[in-house]
C-alpha cells in the first residue's frame, strides 16, 4: 500500500486517502481510533489475557476482588492512555475472559480461577 501524498490521510475504515481539511480528515483527527487499542493488544497480548493477567494483580493490590470498574482503570493505567472508546473493547475481553474460563464472575465481582 503506498503512502498518502501530502495533506491527506489514511481512512481506516475504508483503506484510502482523505483530506485532512475535509470532513472525514477532521473527524479521523479528532475521535480517538480504535485501532491504537487493537494494535497495543496485538502487540502485547490478546484481550482475554489482558483481564485474566489484571485481576490476580488486582486482587493481591486491594486484598478483594476487583469490580469491572477497578479492572478498566488498572488496564487505563497499564497501557498509561485513558480512551473512553475503550470501554467497549475492554468489557468484551473481560466478557471473552469469563467464558473462556480465565476468570469467575461473582455478582459484580471478579475473581481468578
Amino acid at each position: 500500500m503506498k503512502p498518502c501524498s501530502p495533506g491527506k490521510i489514511r481512512n481506516p475504515k475504508t483503506n484510502r486517502c482523505v483530506k485532512e481539511d475535509g470532513k472525514i480528515g477532521k473527524s479521523l483527527k479528532r475521535s480517538p481510533s480504535k485501532l491504537t487499542f487493537k494494535k497495543v493488544l496485538n502487540k502485547n497480548s490478546s484481550t482475554s489475557t489482558m483481564a485474566s493477567k489484571s485481576v490476580p494483580a488486582l486482587e493481591k493490590e486491594l486484598g478483594k476482588s476487583p469490580s469491572r470498574y477497578d479492572i478498566k482503570e488498572y488496564i487505563y493505567s497499564k497501557y498509561n492512555q485513558v480512551n473512553v472508546s475503550w470501554g467497549p473493547l475492554i468489557n468484551a475481553s473481560i466478557k471473552t475472559a469469563v467464558i473462556n474460563g480465565d476468570i469467575i464472575q461473582t455478582g459484580q465481582r471478579f475473581s481468578s480461577a
